[in-house]
């Protein structure tokens, strides 16, 4: 996984905008204010984590500005700082910078009843 200096390198020759493959919206966004935190848990990084100031919600992800990047394809666990909102585990789908942080977009594990 790369993630901050290695940031360039991965980008080089890409659209910067390019989702990944699976990255299908099929939920209608709302606006969502407030805070939040991602633990990234892949092997390289885990345990780490992005502070993330929240800007859109839909029932398979969210949107929000994060201070580093997170390279799109990283599994995190998501921690909305928001009363009855269990703890999500998703997928970066999408990571481009956006004023002073980064732009990410994170798709919601789909959940199987037992």
């Amino acid at each position: 996984m790369l993630i901050a200096d290695d940031m360039e390198d991965w980008r080089e020759g890409e659209d910067p905008l390019a989702p990944l493959p699976f990255d299908r919206r099929r939920n209608e966004r709302w606006p969502l204010e407030g805070s939040g935190r991602a633990v990234l848990l892949d092997s390289e990084h885990f345990g780490q984590h992005r502070e993330l100031d929240l800007l859109d919600y839909s029932p398979g992800g969210i949107g929000a500005i994060c201070s580093l990047p997170i390279h799109p394809g990283t599994i995190v666990s998501i921690d909305l700082a928001a009363p009855l909102h269990a703890v999500e585990r998703g997928t970066v789908v999408r990571c481009y910078p956006c004023g002073n942080g980064y732009r990410v977009a994170i798709r919601f594990e789909l959940r199987l009843a037992a």
